[in-house]
């Protein structure tokens, strides 16, 4: 994973970069994933548009930051895993959800940063470098990657070991990286 860190520093992910439909590599992602998710008995909910949503990006470099988050949820969800693409008029935003009670708001704040694993986390086989490269790999093709923690262990909606809280990863693409917002067939 450090080599991979290093490599990815030094790439372009727009140098070698196409038009490609994000909601067709969204659906090859879980695809390859379903095993992981299954064996952890997570409900998925995937909200993905039939029609292409076409972006100008390194195929990919998004399909491992998809990767990336659908194996976050695979080690720390609890019971579910949402995924969705909401299409509105000056972007697109693809959202993963998932339930956990393994993570504090505080913790939440350092999510992205390099070898950063939750205190309760150790025994899940983490890095901590999945998210770190998730974030890199989506500015460096113009996008955003934030993450936004409700009701969480030792918040005031949630309480430590009981009632999960909900983690939400959101990537945003301006129209300025969606080379057609969509293209309804």
């Amino acid at each position: 994973r450090m080599l991979d860190v290093s490599q990815l520093q030094a790439m372009d992910p727009l140098r070698n970069g196409s038009r490609f439909d994000i909601c067709e590599s969204m659906r090859r992602v879980l695809i390859s994933l379903e095993k992981k998710i299954t064996d952890r008995d997570l409900d998925v909910d995937a909200d993905i548009p039939e029609h292409p949503v076409w972006i100008w990006g390194e195929q990919e470099a998004l399909e491992r930051i998809f990767s990336n988050l659908c194996q976050n949820a695979g080690r720390y969800a609890e019971s579910f895993l949402r995924v969705s693409v909401n299409e509105k008029k000056e972007q697109t935003e693809i959202h993963f959800e998932n339930d956990t009670n393994r993570i504090t708001e505080e913790e939440a704040e350092h999510l992205f940063e390099r070898f950063f694993v939750p205190d309760n986390s150790e025994k899940q086989g983490s890095t901590g470098l999945g998210l770190t490269i998730a974030r890199y790999l989506a500015e460096a093709m113009g996008a955003s990657l934030e993450a936004e923690l409700t009701g969480a262990a030792g918040s005031e909606t949630g309480k430590k070991g009981s009632a999960a809280g909900v983690i939400r990863f959101t990537l945003r693409f301006s129209k300025g990286q969606i080379s057609a917002i969509s293209e309804k067939d």
